[in-house]
């Protein structure tokens, strides 16, 4: 796509403390966890989240389009 930068994660699943580490807000992460299509895996007894690196780029796209619209729904 014209315009768009996808970043190269170094793993298929990264978890939100690695993602920050790569710039991403915490904060925005934590919500996108929350969102019901997310491209999201809870860990066994509902600790950490991992992000499918895969998807991301698409889905960060969709909640800016989202939240622009004001649309953002968990």
């Amino acid at each position: 796509m014209k315009g768009v930068a996808f970043i190269d994660y170094p793993k298929p699943l990264m978890s939100i403390r690695e993602l920050t580490d790569m710039g991403f807000p915490r904060n925005t992460l934590q919500e996108w966890a929350r969102v019901k299509d997310a491209p999201v895996i809870y860990s066994a007894g509902g600790g950490k989240v991992f992000f499918k690196t895969a998807q991301l780029d698409e889905f960060a796209k969709v909640m800016a389009i989202r939240t622009r619209r004001g649309k953002f729904v968990y």
